[in-house]
Order: C-alpha cells, then structure tokens, then sequence
C-alpha cells in the first residue's frame, strides 16, 4: 500500500460517486442513453416516466449529492468518508456548479435531450471528466 493511500470510512459511498461521474463524463454513453429512452419510450412511455426521470442529471444531484450525502451542504464533511481531501472536494464541487449552470439555461424540468444539447452540458462533460481522472489516480 502506498502512503499517499487514505481509508475512507464509506468507500461504497466514493465507489457510487465514481460511477456518477463516469456517466457524467461520458457524452457517447448519454447520447446511447437517451436513444434507447427515445427507441423505448415508442413502446411503454409510461414505464420510462414511472423510474427514469431525468436519467443524467438526476440520480447524482438529488440522490446523491443531496439526500444521500448532505454534500451540498457541507462538502468537507466527505473528506475522509468518501473524499480524500480538499482538491476532490474542489473537483466535485465544480461538477455540481456545471450542472447548476445547465438548470439555470434550460431549467429543472427540462427533457434529457435538452440538458445534453445545451451548450453549458459541455462544462459538465469536462468537469466531471477532470474529477474522474483525479479521483480514480488510486486506481492506476
């Protein structure tokens, strides 16, 4: 083990959150999401509306970010739960003020294509991209 390894009380947590950020940073991947929706939705649109609101943007910033974490809230209180230190606190953070900016653009109830075709979804894309490489340095 490395010294610059750090043991986070809630490694599923930092686990999830990567997995977040891997769909956040992955434009091809949201655009395959979005045409399966598309495809899917012709054949049981109710289904889609039932599970699948807002696949993308969603699942991170509500679920995650503000109910399952309070990260929002007080962002240092992850480190050493889930984040390492003040740069991964700083990364993530950027994630959610690129998202933030893509609902002041397009609003909180716009559709997936709307949020992915803005022109702020790129700060999201690169943001969450930046954090990832950070995040997963542990892993190489």
């Amino acid at each position: 083990m490395s010294e610059d390894r750090v043991l986070l009380r809630s490694p599923e947590l930092r686990e999830q959150l990567l997995g977040h950020l891997i769909v956040l940073a992955d434009a091809e991947y949201q655009r395959q999401m979005l045409l399966e929706r598309e495809l899917t939705s012709e054949i049981d649109d109710d289904c889609w509306d039932d599970f699948a609101v807002h696949l993308i943007y969603f699942e991170l910033a509500f679920d995650f970010v503000y109910d399952d974490t309070n990260l929002i809230k007080n962002p240092e209180g992850a480190i050493g739960v889930f984040l390492k230190d003040d740069r991964e606190v700083q990364l993530v953070m950027a994630v959610i003020d690129a998202i933030e900016r893509v609902f002041t653009a397009v609003g909180i109830e716009a559709a997936d294509r709307e949020y992915i075709s803005c022109p702020e979804w790129q700060g999201v894309l690169k943001t969450a991209a930046d954090a990832l490489k950070v995040m997963n340095g542990d892993r190489a």
